[in-house]
Formats: C-alpha cells, sequence, structure tokens
C-alpha cells in the first residue's frame, strides 16, 4: 500500500502518484536481489563463428559493418541499391538485393522501417502484424503489382 502525505496535491490520480512510488521501490528491490556470474573468463578472444544474414539499404549496412569492424567484400555495383549482407565463412559478403518498380520485391528479412519506406515507395498500402523483421508477405515475390494494392507483412 502506498500512502502519500499531501492528498490535495495538484496531481492526485493514482498513477501519476503511487506510480513514480512504486517504481522507485521496485528498482531497489530489483537491485537486492540481482545476481551476477563470477564466472567470467577474462581475456577469451575466441572468433565468433555464427551464421548472419541482413538484408537492408546498402549504405545503411555498409556503415555499420565499418562501424563494427565486420570485414566485408561487396559483389553489388551502384551505392542506391538493397542489398542482403550475410556471413558463412570468413567473410561477409554484400550482395545484390534487385528490386524491380514494377513487381513484389522479396521483404523477407528487412527490419518493418525498410519493408514499409520499399512498398510506399512503390505506391503499395501496408498492413502489418507483429514486431521484429519480416517473415512473410501476403504477395509473391516477383508477383506484378499496382498502386493502392494492399500487402499484409507478418513480422517475427
Amino acid at each position: 500500500v502506498v500512502i502519500k502525505n499531501k492528498p490535495f496535491a495538484p496531481v492526485f490520480y493514482g498513477a501519476a502518484v503511487a506510480g513514480p512510488v512504486f517504481k522507485e521501490i521496485s528498482d531497489r528491490l530489483y537491485g537486492t536481489y540481482i545476481k551476477t556470474n563470477k564466472t567470467l573468463i577474462a581475456g577469451s578472444n575466441k572468433k565468433d563463428s555464427s551464421f548472419f544474414a541482413y538484408n537492408g539499404y546498402k549504405a545503411d549496412l555498409m556503415y555499420l559493418t565499418e562501424k563494427l569492424k565486420i570485414g566485408f567484400s561487396d559483389s553489388t555495383g551502384r551505392a542506391d541499391e538493397w542489398t542482403r549482407v550475410n556471413k558463412n565463412s570468413a567473410k561477409a559478403v554484400l550482395q545484390k538485393m534487385p528490386v524491380n518498380k514494377n513487381a513484389m520485391p522479396p521483404l523477407k528479412g528487412l527490419g518493418l522501417k525498410d519493408a514499409i519506406y520499399l512498398c510506399e515507395e512503390m505506391g503499395l498500402m501496408v498492413q502489418v502484424k507483429g514486431r521484429g523483421k519480416v517473415t512473410e508477405q501476403s504477395i509473391v515475390p516477383g508477383q506484378p503489382i499496382a498502386k493502392g494494392q494492399l500487402v499484409q507483412l507478418y513480422l517475427n
């Protein structure tokens, strides 16, 4: 139970009065129950052998790979293209992701922001279900599209 001393204050709603007090109490309680992992190994520099694949705007992906110091090879041509970057061997590879203005592009693997941008540039109306990356799309990639057509994107 939370009791406030000045019930005639200008702010008297439950969320505005009790909320900050509850947050402070819960933060302090949570801080007392945090368990730290004491089995950390210092100086462990194992190479990451994981596979990854991301789709998106080439300039954005190149910026991220440079900032994260991920070595990559570029097999695309122009700088304003949509690309795939994937790694399953020693180096990440940028590959061209074809986008035809008259056909539905492959959106699987794109983040919501990039998928909506691509669809709206083509004149499509977008309906989204879920969060994360695109896992399915209602219009099959490569199928002809018309301006104003509705596409549903399902995210994971």
